[in-house]
């Protein structure tokens, strides 16, 4: 069992990730009518329906996307906790608050650094 919460954490991100990238185009068994375009192969007959990845429309690419970019953004969470802990750790930084402040700032820009296409964010909040 791993005792190191950064260690820990990481671990749980890779595992996360593993999943993001093994996801699939959403397929159901009845020979594709309803299924996402993507799994239907090409030169099949289905009358008037796309088929291919360009056509998907199932929104695995673009949950695959946004579940990628959050591990992206915990591990770099993870590495501002590392670095405020490893400062903490020197006595002559011992009770600080405005370095905890800016620690948590950090991190929730990081979190919301993952929406940065979505309408309202600002370049402003970047970290």
């Amino acid at each position: 069992m791993t005792t190191d919460l950064s260690t820990w954490l990481l671990e749980q991100i890779a595992e996360e990730e593993g999943r993001a990238q093994r996801m699939q185009h959403r397929d159901i068994d009845d020979g594709g009518y309803y299924s996402c375009p993507a799994t239907r192969p090409a030169g099949t007959d289905y009358g008037d329906l796309p088929s291919g990845e360009e056509h998907c429309d199932c929104g695995m690419p673009a949950e695959r996307r946004r579940l990628l970019a959050e591990c992206e953004a915990k591990r770099r969470i993870i590495t501002e906790y590392q670095q405020v802990v490893e400062w903490y750790a020197r006595p002559e930084n011992k009770h600080h608050p405005a370095g905890e402040v800016s620690g948590l700032q950090i991190a929730v820009r990081h979190l919301a650094e993952v929406f940065a296409t979505h309408p309202g964010y600002r370049d402003a909040w970047r970290p």
